[in-house]
């Protein structure tokens, strides 16, 4: 759709009951800048065939619908916030019917994230571990510092989320990885170094260290430390609500509906690549 059009971009929730799910569902009604079209869900959440306003009031009249390719029909985008087990069949229903896809489910093996890269040949793909605007930014900043700064300072990870997320480190802090060895001009798995606590293991010089907490109800948390002899340099991103993550992702479908086949990162959408 393009961006000077004022007809509503139609969208495809994948993930729809989940806890991101929800969030995007409550930013539709009265949003005159998207429709919803489909809602896929997986069975276990119990609300298969069930309608969607169950969940939110004021969303057109459709039901949770466990076929991937049924959910997505019609759409002009797919949004999905399910779970990695659920990337396969997702990728495949966007690839049958060429539905650009904002892909912001993390955790990925090798194979599936090759699987991502395959389908990005052929339609649009956005792959996003944060759809915040800010941890885009923060990776940025994180690496101009990893390139300034150098190897005489340590750098570490931090990052806190809700006790229910199950990939450790986050997407989000691997990404910041990422970011730092970009900055060094090295791969990533060349300085990661994940040492084990009561352990003697001294730290290596240049490493990438991560350190992860799973509490509460944290919705994300990350700081990078870079600490030399005499100061220290921190970058921080706090979220307090999860909304901000179904804002981002909706500025992404909307922008993503435009581009050609590719691979896509959120840093793509604030134009900083």
């Amino acid at each position: 759709m393009s961006a000077q059009s004022h007809k509503p971009l139609s969208i495809a929730l994948l993930g729809a009951s989940g806890r991101m799910g929800r969030e995007v569902l409550a930013l539709l009604p009265g949003n005159t800048g998207f429709e919803l079209s489909g809602a896929g869900c997986s069975p276990e959440g119990g609300l298969l065939a069930q309608p969607v306003s169950l969940l939110q009031k004021g969303l057109p009249d459709l039901r949770f619908d466990g076929n991937p390719s049924k959910a997505v029909a019609g759409a002009s985008v797919a949004i999905d916030f399910s779970l990695p087990n659920a990337t396969a069949s997702h990728l495949d229903a966007c690839r049958e019917q060429g539905i650009p896809l904002v892909l912001c489910a993390t955790g990925h093996d090798a194979a599936q994230l090759e699987a991502i890269r395959e389908l990005s040949k052929t339609v649009p793909v956005l792959l996003a571990a944060n759809t915040s605007l800010g941890v885009t930014l923060l990776n940025r900043l994180v690496e101009i510092a990893a390139s300034t700064l150098g190897e005489q300072f340590d750098t570490e990870i931090f990052e806190v989320h809700h006790r229910n997320k199950r990939d450790l480190p986050s997407g989000t802090a691997l990404k910041l990885g990422e970011a730092v060895a970009r900055g060094r001009k090295a791969a990533l798995a060349e300085l990661a170094e994940n040492r084990i606590p009561g352990s003697q293991q001294l730290r290596s010089p240049g490493s990438i260290g991560f350190s992860a907490v799973r509490a509460g109800d944290v919705a994300g948390e990350h700081t990078v430390l870079f600490a030399a002899d005499g100061e220290r340099l921190e970058l921080v991103h706090k979220v307090s609500k999860r909304s901000t993550f179904a804002q981002g992702a909706l500025k992404a479908a909307q922008w993503l509906a435009d581009q050609p086949p590719g691979l896509y990162e959120m840093s793509d959408v604030l134009g900083l690549n």
